[in-house]
């Protein structure tokens, strides 16, 4: 994490902010670590709650990048919610549906049953 408040902080400066006066990265952004399991693999709690953001929003969150890391910011946020009031809080979704041309049988068995009529995912160059 220490990379990305640097990078944090020279991105600021290069915009004007005085990052020194502003007391740099560390004291206003906290980065969570949402890796998981691993890259690409997703555990059914984070595939649930990818869908259940997504049926009540329509945002669409991947399992491999957005919905792990959804998932992991709600864990911590849970687990510590007072560090979390009278905060601001940027999810930055970084888009990544592609991964769930991998994931369409194991969102199926996830999925509330009788709600889903259709899960058929064309595969690219099929």
């Amino acid at each position: 994490a220490r990379r990305l408040y640097d990078q944090v902080d020279e991105l600021a400066a290069e915009m004007g902010a005085d990052v020194e006066a502003l007391g740099g990265a560390r004291s206003w952004l906290s980065i969570y670590q949402g890796r998981g399991a691993g890259y690409a693999k997703s555990t059914d709690d984070e595939l649930r709650m990818a869908a259940r953001v997504s049926a009540a929003s329509g945002v669409l969150l991947d399992p491999v990048y957005s919905g792990k890391a959804l998932y992991h910011f709600c864990a911590a946020a849970r687990a510590v919610p007072e560090a979390f009031r009278e905060s601001r809080v940027l999810f930055w979704h970084t888009g990544g549906q592609i991964s769930m041309f991998d994931k369409v049988q194991q969102l199926k068995a996830v999925l509330p049953k009788g709600q889903v009529q259709r899960l058929n995912v064309p595969m690219p160059g099929a």
